[in-house]
């Protein structure tokens, strides 16, 4: 299921901010990895910024049973993971209704 994710935090061990490309693959918290009922492993289709959220945003095909709103994963990316959480499901755009963002 297409799912949108949201980075929780970028900083690396190093102290050193990381922003995903694309192409990582999903995990969940721990490491393990995430397999669909035909054996694919998750990954990253489409990464960027989004202002409006304050949030690095990432879109991602994940299996059923991890496609719930706020179900905590990793992406990993050079070699360390990072915390992402689903913040919505389908084609649902992540948005900031009262434009609290902006003010």
């Amino acid at each position: 299921m297409l799912c949108t994710l949201t980075v929780d935090d970028h900083t690396s061990a190093s102290g050193t901010k990381r922003y995903m490309l694309g192409g990582e693959p999903i995990l969940t918290r721990d490491g393990q990895l995430l397999t669909d009922g035909h054996g694919r492993h998750p990954y990253v289709t489409s990464a960027g910024s989004a202002p409006s959220l304050g949030k690095h945003v990432l879109l991602a095909y994940l299996p059923p049973e991890q496609a719930v709103i706020g179900n905590q994963l990793a992406v990993s990316y050079m070699e360390e993971l990072y915390p992402v959480t689903v913040g919505s499901v389908d084609a649902t755009p992540l948005l900031d209704p009262g434009n609290e963002r902006i003010r």
